[in-house]
């Protein structure tokens, strides 16, 4: 009920690293969605919130995305209808798939707005604990924007006049050294996931 609030955020962060029998207690329950569709829903408008809150949020959903049964259970519980989320309609979507859709919605919004390395990271970290395969999807659209955010720049750099040039470079290359620093971190997260796997199945 306070989540839009970013003492209400600290408080719920502060409960869950910092008591073990609290954490235990939200992970057993049967309505998930009780605490998460809060959660979920001020991530969706991120534009009308702090980066720190939106940071909280991603660690508090990492905490409980270590957690095993936690994933299986989100995944297994439907909603009929989301009032609140107006991009289109969802009907009869599972809790899990609308925190990985509330996810990718929030790497979009930092990609475009906020460019915090740490927050990308927690979400992805979040992604790769509940959905491996959706980073798959979320490397096509990062590497697509790269590739045409060089194009474009080779493109004005050719209409470009040798004078303006050099503050045009300039001016691009700090946001293409973002989607850089994405790519890399999702194919690390990647690395990861199959180097963890590669060693399951040894």
């Amino acid at each position: 009920m306070c989540l839009a609030d970013e003492t209400g955020v600290f408080l719920l962060y502060s409960l869950l690293q910092g008591n073990s029998d609290f954490l235990e207690y939200v992970l057993v329950r049967t309505d998930l969605d009780t605490l998460l569709m809060p959660i979920l829903e001020t991530l969706y408008s991120a534009s009308r919130r702090t980066s720190n809150q939106i940071y909280m949020l991603l660690i508090i959903l990492l905490i409980l995305g270590q957690d095993s049964s936690f994933n299986a259970s989100i995944h297994k519980m439907m909603l009929p209808g989301v009032s609140w989320y107006k991009d289109h309609l969802l009907h009869q979507t599972s809790l899990g798939s609308l925190m990985v859709i509330i996810l990718i919605r929030t790497v979009r919004y930092n990609l475009s707005k906020l460019r915090d390395v740490y927050l990308h990271t927690t979400c992805l970290a979040t992604l790769a604990n509940m959905a491996p395969q959706r980073l798959v999807s979320l490397f096509y659209m990062l590497s697509r924007k790269y590739n045409k955010y060089v194009e474009t720049r080779d493109d004005k750099l050719q209409t470009k006049t040798i004078s303006t040039v050099d503050g045009l470079v300039e001016e691009m290359s700090a946001e293409l050294q973002s989607y850089t620093d994405f790519l890399r971190i999702v194919l690390e997260i990647l690395n990861v996931i199959l180097t963890y796997a590669r060693r399951r199945i040894a």
